[in-house]
């Protein structure tokens, strides 16, 4: 009876942290993982940690490794949150020396990770990993292998996929990614630039942003429209107003409507934020 216990608890660690279900070793098999200080955790000691390798990377100096960590309890009153503590990024000398950080909070199914020393024009290796998380959003953290310690550089966030970097100069990185506009919420290409002096990050937006898109409003709010020789008249759009959004422009934070086909509006972005429906996804 305790065998099949035992036997069921790990059928819930196996099909219940992801899509697939994973090839569980003890972690002793590879590295002992409860050896590493750098692996903090607030897990009961009765529960016993388990290791699934997924990416190995191995050089003659050292060895990279990823590893999901798991909890098989020593009885049920431990609930199944305790099973999938988190994804930790391994690294391990020759000599014996290793270090970690954890990458994420429990485990998902997409992920990517590779080695981008190369694209970083770098004398020290730099990794790159990715993952899609609990959302539709991806998160693409770099992390530096220096000095026997591991160190995130940056994170990026991205509503498509894995951000890669390309090397510029002796200072800076660029890419692209896919981020949410301030308006709606929409997805919006952007060049992107990262300093390699202090690892920040510059969003090129574009300044003039085309919208083209037919919602109505949830609440009312104020514009103005442009008469001739430059007068200003308020405009009041009230809340279930059917508008066009034709566009925004960054330079002087407002929004250009357009209702009823003709007439013009138009509104400072603080005005109509959050009084527009938006996209919610992920």
């Amino acid at each position: 009876m305790k065998i099949l216990l035992y036997l069921n608890l790990l059928a819930i660690i196996l099909f219940g942290c992801g899509e697939a279900p994973p090839k569980v070793v003890e972690a002793n098999n590879s590295v002992n993982i409860n050896q590493l200080d750098s692996v903090k955790t607030t897990q009961s000691k009765q529960l016993k940690r388990f290791g699934k390798e997924q990416y190995i990377y191995d050089s003659k100096e050292y060895t990279i490794l990823i590893r999901s960590i798991y909890y098989f309890p020593d009885s049920l009153k431990y609930d199944s949150s305790y099973y999938c503590e988190g994804v930790y990024l391994f690294a391990i000398t020759n000599n014996g020396r290793a270090d970690s950080i954890m990458l994420e909070d429990g485990e998902h199914p997409k992920m990517e990770f590779r080695n981008v020393t190369y694209s970083f024009h770098s004398k020290t290796p730099v990794f790159l990993f990715a993952s899609q998380g609990d959302s539709d959003q991806w998160t693409t953290t770099y992390i530096s292998y220096k000095n026997d310690s591991l160190k995130e550089l940056i994170s990026i966030a991205d509503m498509a996929g894995a951000v890669e970097l390309h090397w510029k100069d002796d200072h800076t990185m660029i890419g692209s990614a896919t981020i949410r506009d301030e308006l709606i919420s929409y997805g919006e290409d952007c060049p992107i630039r990262v300093s390699l002096d202090d690892y920040t990050i510059k969003y090129d937006t574009v300044l003039q942003r085309s919208i083209g898109l037919s919602v109505k409003t949830l609440a009312s709010f104020k514009g103005y429209r442009n008469l001739d020789k430059g007068v200003k008249v308020d405009y009041m759009v009230k809340k279930g107003t059917e508008i066009w959004i034709d566009s925004l422009n960054r330079i002087n934070h407002t929004v250009r409507l357009k209702i009823n086909d003709s007439i013009i509006v138009m509104v400072p972005l603080s005005r109509i934020q959050y009084k527009i429906p938006v996209n919610n996804a992920g």
